[in-house]
């Protein structure tokens, strides 16, 4: 890109939610994705006079092999930690980058962008009340 000196260029990575909110026992995984989530603001802070966006996508649950792979217990516990209540399509991940990607996006870089149904936003834990909620 930079040989070329093309403008309006977009790097996209793709990390993983687990690199902002890390889980335990998974040291080596989530060390390599926030190492993504690093190199991706560095780049995006080195390209920008350049013309180029960088910009990261982090996946969370997703609907692929590997969660057809896992017990129906196990699915059930992590849909059930899920915020948004179902796991993501792999074409939602597409979705973001597509956005990043386009001229809607020409003006982001250095973001790093979950996609994963609010799992990244914090601990989603239903606590029961001793009064019940009536917004609902």
């Amino acid at each position: 890109m930079l040989d070329s000196k093309s403008t309006g260029c977009s790097i996209i990575n793709i990390s993983s939610a687990e690199g902002l909110k890390p889980t335990a026992n998974f040291a080596p995984y989530s060390g390599a994705k926030r190492a993504v989530i690093s190199l991706t603001q560095t780049c995006a802070l080195d390209y920008a006079r350049h013309g180029i966006t960088v910009n990261c996508v982090c996946p969370g649950a997703t609907d692929t092999d590997i969660y057809a792979t896992i017990s129906p217990e196990q699915r059930e516990l992590t849909q059930s930690m899920i915020p948004c209540g179902y796991f993501a399509q792999p074409e939602d991940m597409a979705y973001a980058a597509l956005f990043l990607a386009s001229d809607l996006g020409r003006y982001i870089t250095g973001a790093i962008i979950p996609v994963d149904g609010g799992m990244s936003a914090g601990n989603y834990t239903e606590v029961p009340w001793n009064e019940p909620d009536t917004r609902y």
